[in-house]
C-alpha cells in the first residue's frame, strides 16, 4: 500500500503514506514470487557466471538467499547482502552453506536508534576457476 516514495529509511510508511492508507483504505495485493534461481535461469541461463550478486530486499535477505539452487551457487563468486543487525546473523549463515570456505567480512552502513544497524555483508567465493 503505498508508493515507494512514501517510505522513511526505515521502511515504514511515512505521515503522507499513512494518511493515503486511512484516506484509500487498506488493500491486500497479491503477487506472485519466484526463486533467485528460477529468475537466474530465465535471464542468464544454466552455463553463465555470476561475477557479482548485489542482494537488497528490505528485510528479505535470507529468503533471496534460500531461493539460490546448490547448481547456481556454483557459478556465483562474489555476494553483497545489505542487512540489518536483526537479520545478519542467519545471513552470514546462509552465505557460508552456500559458499563453503568463502571470505567473509561485514561494514556497517548506519545506525538507526532503535539499535538495527545496517551493514553490508561480502562473501567472495574461494579460487574455483571462475573469476574471484
Amino acid at each position: 500500500v503505498g508508493r515507494a516514495a512514501e517510505l522513511e529509511a526505515s521502511g515504514r510508511l511515512s505521515a503522507s503514506g499513512l494518511e493515503q492508507v486511512r484516506r484509500l483504505g487498506e488493500r491486500m495485493l497479491v503477487a506472485p514470487a519466484q526463486t533467485l534461481s528460477a529468475l537466474l535461469g530465465q535471464h542468464l541461463g544454466s552455463d553463465a557466471r555470476i561475477a557479482l550478486l548485489k542482494i537488497d530486499v528490505e528485510g528479505s535477505e535470507a529468503e533471496v538467499l534460500r531461493g539460490i539452487s546448490d547448481a547456481d551457487w556454483l557459478r556465483i563468486d562474489r555476494v553483497v547482502v545489505e542487512t540489518t543487525r536483526a537479520s545478519a546473523f542467519s545471513v552470514r549463515a546462509l552465505l557460508a552453506r552456500g559458499l563453503p570456505g568463502a571470505r567473509l567480512r561485514q561494514s556497517r552502513l548506519s545506525s538507526s536508534p532503535a539499535g538495527n544497524a545496517t551493514s553490508l555483508i561480502h562473501a567472495v567465493a574461494p579460487a574455483r576457476g571462475g573469476c574471484s
